[in-house]
């Protein structure tokens, strides 16, 4: 086993993927039909699947990492095509915004191939879909850091 490479001086946010808090939540389980990673967003396939991004009819974020099962004892927050998997829809969730430290109150939009999440007050990329119904309820502005609370209603 390796000695530990990055030392840190904050304390995180929480676990990608996880609830924030206890508010209301509502999950669903699926299989997921492609690869994905937690803390994204997942959409219906049409074959009563899930799939990581996609234009389909939004699903809901990929949730609950210490659920599901890891072949190393490795940090990672991929998930194999095939997987049964927990998705939610509402609640506030952790998660990574992709263009760096998200402002509280900005709205969210999923990237329709990866599902990893922007946050945005404006001029939104033509590769994006905006995810209606969800704000940044918490962000890292002042630290500068990558994870959020995205609340989904």
């Amino acid at each position: 086993m390796p000695f530990q490479q990055v030392i840190t001086t904050q304390q995180p946010l929480g676990i990608v993927g996880s609830f924030y808090d206890g508010s209301l939540r509502r999950v669903t389980a699926g299989i997921l039909s492609n690869e994905g990673e937690i803390g994204r967003v997942v959409t219906h396939d049409g074959e009563g699947r899930v799939m990581a991004g996609g234009g389909g009819r939004f699903a809901g974020i990929l949730v609950n990492p210490k659920t599901l099962p890891r072949q190393t004892l490795e940090a990672d927050l991929s998930v194999k095509a095939g997987a049964v998997v927990e998705y939610a829809d509402k609640g506030r969730i952790i998660v990574a915004v992709s263009n760096g430290s998200a402002a509280v109150g900005a709205r969210v939009a999923y990237h329709t191939q990866t599902g990893a999440l922007v946050a945005y007050n404006a001029g939104l990329p033509s590769d994006y879909t905006p995810l209606e119904n969800a704000e940044i309820f918490l962000g890292g502005e002042e630290d500068g850091s990558p994870l959020a609370v995205l609340q989904l209603n």
